[in-house]
């Protein structure tokens, strides 16, 4: 389908690196990023950006896309807005289009004490706002109440440390640290705190996973 050409829509582009690799390898398929602040990269013919919330929906036609990919909104995005969020992704899908989704689990697996608490707390922070830390898993169930079938799903786990996991450990490992700095003053006790959780990933070889649905829109 994207050799040949096809309508793509990368929901939440962010700074439109998967949008941008897409518009390369697929030179056939036009690759439509949305979000509420541009990507500042170069872009090539086939990569377009709107600017636009999708909370307040989703400025496409009825039937525009070819497939729909979503990731890593669930920080942004409150519980009771997915179900409306997923319902106008589907509504711009083509009968027989595809919709991706990849959220992480906020649960992390196989934490140390001192990162076990902060998780906790973080989680804690999260549900607060709304947001649901276990989203990711609740998905596929989301998932059937759309006109979408099949509906397919799968996890992948992410080691996170600087020496157990090798490259893809510590890529994880400094996102998560992003993420310790920017949370840390609002849900750690202690100023070493944050480099004594980082530690644990190592020592207790943590690991996140990320879950992945893909359904089809019926004809």
């Amino acid at each position: 389908m994207l050799r040949k050409g096809a309508q793509v829509l990368d929901v939440g582009c962010g700074p439109g690196f998967w949008a941008s690799e897409m518009a390369h390898e697929y030179p056939n398929s036009h690759i439509t990023g949305i979000d509420t602040v541009e990507p500042g990269i170069d872009r090539l013919v086939n990569f377009h950006f709107v600017n636009a919330n999708v909370l307040l929906g989703v400025p496409f036609g009825d039937e525009t896309f070819d497939y729909v990919f979503v990731r890593h909104l669930n920080f942004g995005i409150l519980e009771g807005d997915w179900p409306r969020l997923l319902a106008e992704l589907v509504r711009v899908l083509k009968p027989g289009g595809w919709l991706e989704v990849l959220e992480t689990d906020m649960q992390l697996h196989r934490p140390g004490p001192h990162l076990e608490r902060f998780s906790q707390k973080f989680m804690e922070i999260q549900r607060a706002k709304g947001v649901n830390p276990a989203l990711a898993r609740l998905l596929p169930s989301l998932f059937l109440t759309l006109p979408l079938s099949p509906v397919r799903k799968g996890y992948l786990s992410f080691p996170c440390g600087k020496t157990w996991a090798g490259k893809l450990g510590k890529l994880t490992m400094s996102d998560w640290q992003a993420t310790v700095n920017v949370v840390a003053r609002h849900v750690l006790d202690e100023e070493n705190e944050a480099e004594q959780l980082l530690n644990e990933c190592d020592e207790y070889k943590t690991f996140i996973n990320s879950h992945i649905v893909i359904g089809r829109k019926k004809l």
